[in-house]
């Protein structure tokens, strides 16, 4: 039930940045830099339910596998000596940093959560929580937000999120190579069609064709 939500979010946010797609290549380049600013002190709303939805997602992701964390750990210490204990120690940090980011949604500050979220973003991608379904539900945390911030600036909304979708085809189509598996991930034509869209937005520039 949780991975048929998420995904249903998912599609939805990202159907929605698309929709936009017109009015983005119509006001691109006419905001004026004051304009910018003020969009980024915009107060972000959240409601009730997405703020349900974002504990959720935090929480999935302190629910991991402890035995596949320490054959990770025993992994990146085999590559290099030392990498065994920074694995332990980051793994730690995001730990520390999704409790951190709960008690922020229940206290309301979603600036500050979506603040550490982007800081910690790579460091992330390296927990072991950080399966495919659970990253659907974090990069629906970041759309949330970031179409709360920029609700009538497509393009502005595309340059702080394909980095998020590059990444997750990045680690679906590893993932599927290693494993061996005869399909993507169901979320894939979709992440595909959004990826497609957001360089048409921003104007194909290479720049943003990136995950990190």
């Amino acid at each position: 039930m949780r991975k048929i939500t998420f995904l249903a979010i998912f599609a939805v946010v990202g159907l929605s940045a698309w929709i936009c797609l017109a009015d983005g290549k119509e006001t691109k380049g006419k905001e004026t830099e004051e304009e910018e600013m003020a969009e980024e002190e915009t107060q972000p709303w959240i409601s009730p339910e997405d703020s349900a939805m974002f504990i959720e997602v935090f929480e999935t992701y302190l629910d991991y596998d402890m035995d596949f964390a320490n054959s990770s750990m025993k992994y990146a210490e085999s590559m290099r000596k030392g990498a065994g204990k920074d694995y332990h120690k980051s793994r730690k940090h995001i730990d520390s940093m999704f409790h951190d980011c709960i008690e922020l949604v229940k206290l309301g500050d979603y600036e500050k959560m979506l603040e550490l979220l982007e800081t910690e973003r790579l460091n992330i991608y390296r927990h072991p929580g950080n399966s495919i379904d659970n990253e659907i539900g974090l990069v629906t945390v970041f759309a949330k937000m970031y179409n709360q911030i920029y609700p009538e600036s497509t393009d502005s909304f595309y340059m702080k999120m394909l980095p998020k979708y590059q990444f997750m085809k990045t680690h679906i189509e590893v993932k599927r190579a290693l494993t061996d598996e005869e399909e993507f991930h169901p979320i894939y034509e979709e992440i595909l069609k959004i990826i497609d869209n957001a360089h048409e937005v921003l104007g194909n520039d290479s720049t943003y064709d990136k995950w990190y």
